[in-house]
C-alpha cells in the first residue's frame, strides 16, 4: 500500500495515474464528481436512517440526515432542538 496525502494506493504509479486524471478534468467536471460524491453520501445516509427507522416519514428522515450533516461541520448548534 502506498501512503500520500490524496489518500492510500496500491501504488505510487496508480496515484500518479489518478493525479493524471484529475490534471485533465475541468473545473465543472471535477465540481460535478463533488456532487455525485455529495449526493451518495446523501442517499447512503438517508438509507442508513430508514433502516434505523422503517416507521418514520420521509421529512422526518430527511431532518435527521440534515441535522448529522450539520453536526458533522459544527453546525448543529445553531438549530433548535426537535420536540418530535
Amino acid at each position: 500500500m502506498y501512503h500520500s496525502l490524496l489518500g492510500d494506493f496500491e501504488s505510487a504509479r496508480a496515484e500518479e495515474f489518478y493525479v493524471a486524471v484529475l490534471r485533465r478534468m475541468t473545473p465543472e467536471q471535477k465540481w460535478q464528481v463533488a456532487f455525485d460524491l455529495w449526493q451518495m453520501a446523501v442517499e447512503a445516509s438517508r438509507a442508513y436512517v430508514r433502516v434505523q427507522h422503517p416507521d418514520w416519514p420521509e421529512e422526518q428522515v430527511r431532518a435527521t440526515v440534515a441535522r448529522r450533516i450539520l453536526e458533522a461541520n459544527g453546525g448543529a448548534a445553531r438549530l433548535p432542538v426537535s420536540r418530535a
